[in-house]
């Protein structure tokens, strides 16, 4: 008996992370489809002689150059009513030009902020990296400020 009971709060412990490592690897394929659309945009206003507007991407909504927007996605949030709160689920920020993603249940608390508070939604910024002659380099998509997801630190995307 206390071999199965052994073995059952063993399997409980290991399947317990697996919705937060989802989540956690959703977040990230999802953070790696929006940063290579940003580029892609970038690139074709560089190609089609637009790269004066390259400057304009800061604070856009990087959902925008996706072709389709993920499942999760809730849209645009101006300010009036109820913010984009549902768990899991990305929203556009209007107001401040904020991409937020809002945590699941099973992550909250393995997200923190770099002075370790538990955090319920990160906020990222598409901004326009300037190469000091009055033109863009490129554009990174990076957190409002630093978290950590468990283990990895990111300050930078």
């Amino acid at each position: 008996m206390c071999v199965l009971a052994f073995l059952y709060t063993m399997a409980e412990r290991s399947m317990s992370s697996l919705p937060a490592a989802a989540e956690r690897a959703m977040f990230f394929a999802t953070l790696s489809q929006l940063k290579s659309a940003a580029n892609l945009e970038m690139i074709h206003r560089l190609s089609s002689g637009e790269g004066a507007t390259v400057g304009a991407m800061t604070g856009t909504n990087p959902m925008d150059y996706l072709l389709e927007p993920p499942i999760n996605y809730g849209g645009l949030w101006t300010g009036v009513g109820a913010q984009g709160g549902i768990s899991g689920a990305w929203y556009f920020d209007a107001a401040r030009g904020e991409l937020v993603y809002v945590l699941g249940s099973m992550s909250r608390g393995v997200v923190s902020s770099a002075g370790g508070a538990a955090m319920e939604s990160v906020r990222l910024r598409l901004v326009a990296v300037p190469n000091g002659s009055g033109e863009h380099q490129g554009v990174l998509l990076v957190p409002v400020a630093p978290f950590s997801w468990g283990e990895i630190a990111l300050d930078v995307l």
